[in-house]
């Protein structure tokens, strides 16, 4: 790296005195996550025999940090399923709770019409049948 000239006029590589670097991009599905970087201030060339070493390194990185968002993924949407459905249930449950209440007062009501009817429809037969006696 000392030697190269786009990287022998970088100050980090000036100060720390590297000598040879390695980089291998990170890549999940086609797309660029981030590098493996690695740096060596003992000899130059130092990871030429390592590179098909630092590329499968690499990939698996990417493959590793894929299933990581994937779990990660999964997680958050199961976590949105489960309140999703408690607050379905709530819903139902007042939604349930609004419609018992005045359907039952209507139910009562219609009871106390209806045992009203055939009280009077009572009534008025054993009139009938009393008027009919005399």
């Amino acid at each position: 790296a000392s030697s190269d000239p786009l990287t022998s006029t970088d100050h980090h590589v000036v100060v720390n005195r590297v000598k040879s670097i390695a980089v291998c991009p990170i890549i999940i599905k086609s797309r660029v996550l981030g590098a493996l970087y690695i740096e060596s201030a003992l000899r130059e060339s130092a990871f030429t025999q390592s590179m098909i070493a630092l590329r499968v390194f690499s990939t698996l990185m990417g493959t590793s940090l894929n299933s990581s968002q994937l779990f990660h993924s999964h997680s958050t949407a199961k976590e949105k399923l489960t309140k999703a459905q408690h607050n379905r249930s709530a819903f139902l449950g007042n939604v349930s709770h609004e419609l018992r209440t005045p359907l039952n007062g209507m139910l009562a009501a219609n009871d106390f019409m209806f045992n009203s009817i055939v009280e009077q429809q009572q009534q008025q037969t054993q009139m009938q049948q009393q008027q009919q006696q005399q």
